[in-house]
């Protein structure tokens, strides 16, 4: 929705700019001399009395997997009862061999905030990581990680059944091999994501939020939401501004549509400022 300033991309003339900062101390130190330097006989001499005279710092990242074996140890006879003693592996530690933690939660991340494919995310960390994982091991992970998660989605449903209001939205999303649509119902604090084969009211009713609420649902006029009665309804801003800006541009000779334009922004600029001061208090 913005509009056009006139002024080239990037920074602007007179912008200080800002750089990538250090974000620790340096793991590695390399010394940059004079190319007749190098090989110099005096090299060392010349060295005690030298300076530095630039600093820069170069951020990169190191694939590495990491082994970890764990040995279970066990004493034949205990010299205070005179019993064997064996120690026992972690909760977590189930079979001979087994994915960590942090690999378990790339990949997931891979999949579900990455959107990349269970065959992609098998690509990238089978390339990246040389870590022989199947396909099918990436979506056991994801699946264990949605049931446990679970418990949150349904606390998040609750509160939002209660909320004083909540947004509405749905968009269509690739999942075994089809188009399915992803439902989502949200406030500043819960949100809750569902999956379904449709997208209008059959697969809201069947989300089982909305029916059971109060408050006010926010929405951008998708015709299923006003099938809903239990709540007050009100139209998405930014929804608004675009239909707005639809009648500014094929039909000139409607002045209020600017007009009212001007004023939803006003109204949205008037309410920043108050939630800042507020904050401020």
């Amino acid at each position: 929705m913005r509009e056009k300033s006139g002024k080239k991309q990037g920074g602007q003339k007179g912008h200080s700019g800002t750089h990538l900062a250090v974000l620790s101390e340096p793991d590695h130190v390399i010394n940059h001399l004079h190319a007749d330097c190098q090989h110099c006989p005096k090299r060392e001499i010349c060295m005690m009395n030298s300076e530095v005279k630039e600093i820069r710092h170069e951020i990169d990242m190191i694939a590495q997997v990491d082994v970890t074996e764990h040995e279970l140890i066990t004493i034949p006879v205990c010299p205070i009862c005179g019993e064997a003693k064996t120690g026992s592996f972690p909760a977590e530690i189930k079979a001979v061999v087994q994915y960590g933690q942090n690999l378990e939660a790339l990949a997931v991340a891979l999949n579900t905030i990455g959107a990349v494919s269970f065959n992609r995310t098998h690509d990238i960390l089978s390339g990246v990581f040389n870590v022989p994982i199947s396909v099918g091991t990436i979506k056991n992970m994801v699946s264990r990680c949605a049931a446990k998660v679970e418990e949150a989605n349904t606390v998040s449903a609750e509160k939002l059944k209660s909320a004083h209001h909540k947004h509405g939205d749905e968009t269509g999303c690739r999942a075994d091999g089809k188009t399915r649509w992803t439902h989502c119902l949200s406030n500043e604090l819960y949100t809750v994501l569902f999956l379904h084969d449709k997208r209008g009211h059959i697969a809201m009713e069947e989300m089982g939020i909305i029916q059971y609420s109060g408050g006010t649902l926010v929405h951008d006029c998708w015709a299923p939401y006003w099938c809903f009665t239990n709540v007050k309804h009100q139209l998405c801003g930014a929804h608004l501004l675009r239909e707005l800006k639809g009648i500014v541009e094929n039909h000139p000779k409607q002045t209020w549509a600017k007009k009212f334009t001007t004023l939803l922004l006003n109204l949205k600029e008037t309410l920043n400022k108050s939630t800042v001061e507020k904050a401020n208090r």
